[in-house]
């Protein structure tokens, strides 16, 4: 059967649904499953650890997902949507509004993901020679895409581009669309996806990047970057959603992020290699904020800082408001592992939920590890977490536990505060409550 690829919408008044529009990919689709939005079938796409499917909603819409067995239980994540799907034999149905991600789970089946956008209302000019835009309804092998200053690449819902994309020492860079940027033909560990070193004053938003080799997204010493809407789905190790490596002034909100490594990841480090890297990235790093995220975690943390952390100052990094809605594995919430010698101070993470996790709830620690290049320590001070939410299953009492610790007693943790820090529902007012250890640690506190 012929498929027709690339957008369309659907909705009209006399239904009473909103429009929406649809993104159809030229991707492999499960046979498993069917799925529509507002009346309009959409195809979803197929990759080894999720599906996924895109449309963009400028109001309400209703959801139906059906799949080639009886639904027994099923949620629909982040949970502080308060989305509740009805449930009948092999179909679940919902009704949601506007854009905001959304993570269908079945018990025993991949995730699927909707990836529910804005409508662009600021498309650019495919004539505009400061634009490299790829259309929707195709896969584009663009192999190497190198972004100057001023320039911007578009890639409409529908379309794929398979590639990665360097800018190097650039301003207004711009990276949009609803389209996917496709890795496949790198072999493992060989490129990572996107790469911005030394630019200022640029952005990536709205596109979905999968199949990668390595890290997916990499701020390399850069400078007032915005990364809003980006959706990224790894299989491989070390497909770490974005690495933010020796910056400043950076903001990531609204993203969706299905690693198998870690998440939001905060780094300062010598990279340098010539398919990556031309330049050093061991520089301080501080005002970053990591916003309304949702992270799934097949391994490593949701958000990172460390283990490269070669150099002086990590200060002022802010998480708020974001889900996790897994973390599987050997993975942690919330992690510092300061494995070099740089001071990290005044971290906070405030408004964040936990839906499950198994291995460890909070990680922090300055330690000597196979990824250290220092020869000497570092410290952590002024750690604060506010209104955190963390929910329990069956698997976690006797297997999951916490960290603080410093190196020895003149390389310490310093002032952790845990203020309205719920676990299972119960505000936590000691270690003990916390299931948390300590060494080398001074002034933790509950409030």
């Amino acid at each position: 059967m012929n498929e027709s690829h690339g957008r369309k919408r659907n909705g009209n008044r006399k239904s009473g649904k909103s429009p929406v529009e649809i993104y159809s990919f030229p991707l492999p689709a499960p046979d498993d499953v069917k799925v529509e939005v507002n009346g309009a079938k959409v195809r979803p796409c197929q990759m080894k650890n999720a599906d996924f499917c895109a449309f963009s909603a400028s109001s309400g819409y209703e959801v139906l997902v059906e799949i080639n067995e009886p639904i027994r239980k099923a949620h629909v994540r982040p949970l502080k949507r308060g989305i509740k799907p009805v449930i009948k034999g092999k179909i679940l149905s919902f009704k949601a509004k506007g854009a905001g991600d959304l993570v269908i789970d079945i018990p025993g089946r991949k995730p699927l993901f909707l990836y529910v956008s804005a409508p662009d209302t600021d498309i650019p000019s495919p004539r505009d020679p400061k634009v490299k835009y790829f259309k929707a309804g195709k896969i584009h092998e663009a192999g190497e895409i190198v972004l100057h200053d001023n320039e911007t690449l578009y890639i409409e819902g529908g379309a794929v581009v398979r590639g990665c994309v360097r800018a190097l020492k650039s301003k207004n860079v711009k990276i949009r669309g609803h389209g996917i940027i496709d890795a496949c033909n790198y072999p493992k560990g060989e490129r990572r996806t996107i790469v911005f070193d030394q630019c200022v004053d640029s952005s990536i938003e709205g596109i979905i990047s999968i199949n990668p080799a390595s890290w997916m997204t990499v701020l390399g010493a850069c400078e007032r970057i915005t990364v809003r809407g980006l959706r990224e789905i790894g299989d491989v190790l070390s497909s770490d959603g974005i690495d933010i490596c020796g910056c400043r002034d950076i903001l990531v909100e609204d993203c969706t992020f299905m690693c198998n490594d870690d998440g939001v990841v905060i780094k300062s480090l010598n990279l340098k290699n010539p398919l990556d890297s031309l330049n050093d990235w061991s520089r301080d790093v501080e005002n970053i904020i990591t916003r309304r995220c949702i992270f799934l975690q097949q391994s490593g943390a949701a958000m990172e800082i460390g283990h490269e952390l070669r150099t002086k100052m990590v200060r002022n990094i802010r998480f708020e408001d974001c889900d996790i809605v897994a973390i599987h594995g050997f993975g942690s919430a919330f992690s510092i592992r300061n494995a070099d010698r740089a001071l990290v101070k005044d971290v906070y993470y405030e408004n964040i939920r936990v839906e499950h996790h198994y291995y460890r709830l909070v990680d922090i620690r300055v330690l000597k590890s196979m990824w250290s290049k220092d020869e000497e320590r570092g410290y952590v001070e002024n750690i604060f977490f506010k209104n955190i939410q963390a929910a329990l299953t069956i698997y976690n009492p006797g297997y999951s536990f916490s960290l603080v610790s410093g190196f020895d007693p003149d390389h310490k943790v310093r002032n952790v505060v845990f203020e309205d820090f719920f676990v299972d529902g119960k505000k936590v007012s000691s270690v003990h409550e916390l299931d948390l250890y300590t060494r080398d640690a001074e002034d933790i506190a509950f409030r």
